[in-house]
């Protein structure tokens, strides 16, 4: 048996270095998991974790922890005291070449880390279907795949006995159906597997913690019940099983109650097994509301799950599958979005906040409740957006009103002097918001304020005092009020608490800050088409779709004093109706917002359109929401109109049982703008060189006698003709029939004032040369003119294509300064690759192994960006793309892509084209069906040709590999097609 050590010990002097350079990386601080003081402040989460006797993990990158970003170790070894590798101590890692060899390499150096940091640690996961070797397959036999098993749980746990707190022995062997997964596993050894590797797990490593994993089994369903018979069967058995992790990738639009996830984790609990959060991100992508809004009700959601943790004795830990948005496996998986607890700049979110004020036993709102945009209200983890205009802030773990944290205002020399929040980023003008804060003071008859000041524009500030109250000695008082923000663009405001008497020590709590209702995110959309959309004035344009009558009604409203209503229902599709016809438009995309209220308990509302084209109705879904008596909820949904000529267009709502009557408020339709994305193809600015620019005729050069902005301009002088002036070759930066857009600055010198034209030619094959002037300005000798211009490109075989500033006399030099190109990307619409230029982001691209894939403008072969992928560790890894939805069984493929190598390797390395196929009931098959050499000077087009197997297909990936460990490239412009 070989287990690849080097050096013939744990790791290579190269990985030594490697490991060192990892820790030296590594902050002084380290999360000492024994310490505990009741009345010390919380710093990090590590701290709060220690006061709630939990251990606060996550599951780092070992790609990007090798890489040495010293903002991300620094807060891996601040923030965390319990660690959960990502990937490198999963099967597939640990045995990359055969079935007797082990790499211990890349989890050895990050143990090293943990260590130092003195971290705990969990391996993760043992057995696992997604990313076990290739050599665990279907051509397999039972016997020898129940011998890999033990040989690998054997041999990597007594390797690392005594250096590991627990494990993940299986992981997700349920399937979403409730039964078990139809894994390689189960197929030829049964369930029994799984016990058995718990037996082996326990033998290898008595010591270590024996856990299971799952997702989609945060709160009690089909899913979970299964889970739980599992477990329970397993511990009657007499299986020696510790614990069980739940993953929790939640949505935040329908992530469970705290109430929910509590009894789930409770009954687990209940078999007397330790229980833990093993895997948890929150995604906002698919909220409807503006980024500070769908934040906080982030916040709500972390806080709701670590509140869960915290109210079952047995759950011992909360882990973050990651921690900053910019390193997350989720971009890949479901779509760009933003989950984690640290932005892309490795500052806190308000989610940060959530997860420490659970951990300090601070209530979470209940379900339905508005979020709280003051992210750091309770201030039990800094003074994060607190400040004061005078007196000194000082924070105080003994007088708090929630949690252990509070704030306390010192050295106040006027009434006024207090603490302040500004809430210029989290409010809306025109808004109606609702506020309260805790207050307290240590002196008799004293009065608090809860305060505003706002300011529009370039106006005076408004000081305006909203509630006040006489707190009594030594006791919490509250203050509630609500108010109005002004209606101006640019408004700045801030919450202050102030009152009492000068010298008088002022202590706050608890502040929010919630919306009274909440506004649909219409970026990127226009104006709302539905005249008097929150049915306030009696008259409107609503009908009866079917029997029901409708009345506008004051019995309910969800904003203003009114609403429409429907009665009188005799079928579950009749509700009240508007006519569409001459507001869409045939083909174009709409977003639909509505508020709905039944009188019932609970009953779906739906909203549908019926488009009557001419070869008969359509009836299209926009959206639906689990309506109810009790509160307003929000349905919506976008919607492409068919792409008929159609006769009629309505909109109406439906779907509660007949005798259930429906309310509607705040009925907004907006129609989805749609820009093309224009992609900078050259910009100029002339301060490091002349950067592709050369002329005909006459002397160009660099100049710093003139300069639009910066310090340099380009100069072409010594003419000898009108047409002569700076140019630049665009051919291989654009694409046939395009529409090109050419914006810049320029003046003239030697003549006072004459013409520069903006001109294009073009050459088509076979054709003779074209000469389009698209904008002509008066420039002068005294100043600065911008010049601006457009052209579609001809739809041809382009063999020419210049743009040249031209036209002023012979005597007049010609300056440039600050020019842009710009182009609109042309989609293949026959590509199967839905994101091929990276103007997107990375959506619709993932990564496999420590690899990670990110957009990029540090260059690109068209448009503004591209694909960076870095953190290599093993050839295999690199940009993958899921063809399994767009490919056809049988059909052939031609796939182009642009490569250029990132990193400062001088050396031409060889980039492959792979693709991962399976049929149903087959094993996976790999295939390299493309390759071409890149390098870091220029791009290259690297082809190939894909054969898609005849068969019912159940897999179909085309990766990027090949290149040799740790060299990073760029990807862009890539195409398959029939």
């Amino acid at each position: 048996m070989n287990k690849h050590v080097k050096n013939g010990g744990l790791c290579a002097l190269a990985l030594a270095t490697l490991t060192i350079n990892i820790a030296e990386a590594a902050p002084q601080k380290k999360s000492d998991w024994k310490k505990f003081n009741f009345f010390s402040h919380v710093e990090t989460l590590a701290d709060a974790s220690k006061k709630a006797r939990k251990k606060m993990g996550t599951a780092p990158s070992y790609g990007v922890m090798a890489s040495g970003e010293e903002d991300y170790l620094s807060l891996l070894a601040s923030e965390f005291n319990y660690i959960t590798p990502e990937n490198v101590a999963k099967w597939g890692p640990l045995q990359p070449v055969s079935a007797n060899e082990w790499d211990f390499s890349a989890f050895d150096s990050m143990l090293a880390v943990t260590q130092d940091n003195k971290q705990k640690v969990k391996g993760h996961a043992l057995v696992w279907h997604r990313q076990a070797p290739n050599f665990v397959n279907e051509q397999v036999d039972a016997a020898t795949l129940a011998q890999m098993i033990d040989n690998h749980i054997t041999t990597t746990m007594q390797y690392y006995a005594g250096e590991i707190y627990a494990w993940d022995v299986v992981n997700e062997v349920m399937g979403d159906d409730a039964n078990y997964r139809q894994s390689v596993f189960y197929k030829k050894l049964g369930k029994s597997y799984i016990a058995d590797a718990y037996i082996s797990a326990r033998a290898a490593d008595p010591r270590a913690k024996l856990f299971y994993n799952d997702y989609g089994i945060d709160s009690i369903n089909a899913k979970s019940d299964a889970v739980y018979t599992m477990m329970a069967e397993l511990i009657a058995d007499g299986v020696p099983i510790d614990g069980i992790g739940f993953q929790m990738h939640l949505d935040a639009a329908s992530a469970p109650s705290t109430e929910e996830m509590t009894a789930n984790l409770q009954r687990f609990a209940d078999l007397g097994l330790s229980v833990n959060i093993s895997e948890i991100d929150v995604r906002i992508s698919s909220l409807p509301w503006d980024d500070v809004t769908n934040l906080a009700i982030q916040q709500q959601v972390y806080h709701r799950a670590v509140n869960a943790c915290m109210n079952v004795r047995q759950c011992d830990a909360f882990t973050l599958w990651g921690f900053t948005d910019k390193y997350t496996w989720i971009d890949g998986e479901f779509g760009e979005d933003d989950p984690l607890i640290y932005d892309d700049e490795y500052q806190r979110k308000p989610a940060y906040f959530g997860v420490a004020d659970g951990l300090l036993r601070i209530e979470a709102d209940e379900a339905g409740q508005l979020p709280n945009l003051i992210a750091n209200g309770n201030l039990e983890i800094g003074l994060d957006g607190w400040s004061t205009w005078a007196g000194e802030l000082k924070r105080t773990a003994f007088f708090a009103k929630n949690g252990r944290g509070g704030l306390r205002v010192k050295n106040r020399t006027e009434n006024w002097h207090g603490a302040v929040y500004d809430i210029s980023e989290v409010i809306k003008p025109a808004q109606e918001y609702d506020t309260s804060v805790w207050t307290r003071v240590l002196a008799r008859n004293q009065q608090v304020s809860l305060s505003l000041m706002t300011q529009c524009d370039s106006e005076g500030a408004i000081y305006q005092s909203l509630d006040t109250v006489s707190p009594r000695l030594f006791r919490w008082s509250q203050i509630t009020a609500s108010f109005t923000t002004p209606d101006c663009d640019s408004l700045t405001a801030s919450l202050y608490i102030e009152g009492p008497q000068a010298g008088i020590d002022l202590f706050v709590d608890g502040l929010t800050l919630r919306p009274k209702r909440l506004v649909p995110n219409t970026e990127g959309f226009g104006p709302n088409l539905i005249d008097n959309s929150d049915f306030e004035q009696v008259n409107h344009e609503w009908f009866s779709f079917g029997d029901p009558v409708l009345t506008i009604t004051t019995d309910n409203a969800y904003s203003g004093s009114q609403s429409l209503l429907a009665v009188d229902r005799t079928e579950t599709w009749q509700g009240p109706a508007l006519d569409l016809t001459n507001i869409v438009t045939a083909g174009n995309s709409y977003q639909l917002f509505a508020q709905s209220l039944i009188s019932a308990s609970q009953a779906t509302v739906k909203a549908t359109i019926r488009v009557t084209c001419p070869t008969g109705d359509q009836y299209i879904g926009v959206g639906g929401t689990t309506a109810s008596n009790t509160e307003w909820r929000l349905l919506g949904g976008l919607v492409t109109i068919p792409n008929c000529n159609f006769i009629e267009a309505v909109l109406y709502f439906e779907g509660p049982s007949p005798e259930v009557n429906i309310f509607l408020d705040d009925v907004v339709l907006h129609e989805a703008i749609t820009q093309p994305i224009n992609a900078v193809i050259q910009y100029s600015d002339f301060e490091h060189g002349l950067d592709s620019w050369s002329a005909w005729g006459g002397d160009l050069q660099v100049t710093s006698a003139q300069a639009y902005q910066g310090t340099q301009s380009a100069l072409l002088s010594n003419r000898t003709g009108t047409w002569q002036g700076p140019l630049i070759d665009l051919l291989s930066r654009v694409q046939a029939g395009q529409l090109i857009n050419i914006n810049g600055y320029t003046r003239i010198e030697g003549i006072e004032s004459n013409p520069v034209n903006i001109t294009v030619k073009t050459l088509c094959a076979g054709e003779t040369e074209q000469y389009q002037q698209l904008a002509s300005v008066q420039a002068t000798n005294d100043g600065w003119t911008a010049i601006n211009g457009s052209l579609t490109l001809p739809n041809c075989q382009l063999e020419e294509v210049f743009v040249y500033f031209d036209g002023p006399v012979i005597d007049a030099n010609i300056y440039l300064d600050e020019v842009t190109i710009s182009t609109e990307l042309l989609e293949d619409p026959n590509n199967l690759i839905t994101n091929p230029h990276f103007e997107q982001d990375t959506q619709g691209w993932v990564t496999w192994g420590d690899a990670n894939i990110s957009q990029t403008d540090i260059d690109a072969h068209s448009g503004n960006f591209s694909a960076l992928v870095q953190n290599r560790t093993a050839e295999w890894q690199g940009a993958v793309y899921d063809l399994l939805p767009t490919a056809t069984a049988g059909q052939t493929y031609q796939i182009t892509a642009w490569s250029k190598i990132s990193s400062m390797s001088t050396i031409e390395h060889n980039i492959s084209i792979t693709v991962k196929s399976r049929c149903e009931g087959d094993s996976e098959l790999y295939n390299g069906v493309g390759a071409g050499l890149i390098n870091n000077l220029d791009w290259q087009q690297v082809t190939g040709e894909l054969v898609v197997p005849e068969c019912t297909l159940a897999e179909l990936f085309m990766y990027f590999d090949g290149l040799p460990i740790g060299v990073d490239y760029l990807l862009d412009d890539v195409s398959v097609n029939p």
